[in-house]
């Protein structure tokens, strides 16, 4: 679950703007003040908060047309503007000489891998709780089971949902500490698939989610866990 909750982050690593994009779909009231652009958007528990950005952050001025882009990049434009201002197309030679090369590139990807390897191997260590647990009930918030540790024997173990779980509009899914109950109720576990009833956003419509929780919990010797 940890090794899958990174993949997200990985993939702003190497695409940001990709992984910044749809915002408008979850936002409303959106606005423009100076540079500070603001709206009110849904958060992962269904929920609407007021939120606000700088756009000097993710906006640049690449020969006097906009485009996504870092403080990087528009630290290069300014004389350019003046001279380039709506005619000159984007110089694609300097804009790549500012990309990391393969020697940072490959630094980056070396410094990370350990981490993908830890995580990896914690995601293996927590899968697959059902096949090794009975008797799984849920009450509130607190899934319970009869789970084997590693020496065969059987002991009761519980865990709080809300720190495996999240409802993102309206859809059960794995998540850290993503507080699933506080939005979804009448909780059933049927083997690993556990359903509830949950807000799909910030009124009080409810829709009946299923997830595979294999693919959330784990057995770690006779205990259930994240």
């Amino acid at each position: 679950m940890r090794f899958t909750a990174v993949l997200p982050i990985l993939a702003a690593f190497a695409a940001s703007a990709h992984a910044a994009s749809g915002w408008a779909n979850s936002c409303t009231g959106q606005k423009i003040s100076n540079s500070i652009l603001t709206a009110n958007c849904i958060n992962s528990s269904g929920l609407t908060t007021a939120t606000s950005i700088d756009l000097n952050t993710c906006l640049v001025n690449i020969f006097g047309l906009l485009d996504c882009g870092s403080d990087l990049i528009a630290g290069l434009t300014p004389n350019a503007v003046k001279r380039h201002r709506h005619t000159s197309p984007v110089n694609f030679n300097q804009y790549q000489q500012l990309q990391p090369s393969a020697s940072e590139l490959e630094m980056r990807l070396t410094a990370v891998l350990p981490v993908l390897a830890t995580l990896a191997a914690s995601a293996r260590a927590a899968s697959g709780w059902a096949s090794s647990c009975t008797g799984q009930k849920i009450s509130g918030s607190i899934l319970t089971a009869n789970c084997i540790n590693s020496s065969g024997l059987t002991t009761a173990t519980s865990i709080n949902l809300n720190t495996c779980l999240v409802n993102v509009f309206g859809q059960l899914g794995c998540g850290s500490e993503g507080q699933a109950l506080k939005t979804c109720n009448d909780c059933t576990v049927s083997s690993a698939t556990i359903t509830c009833s949950c807000l799909k956003g910030g009124n009080s419509d409810r829709l009946r989610s299923s997830v595979d929780s294999n693919n959330c919990i784990g057995n770690r010797n006779g205990a259930l866990t994240c």
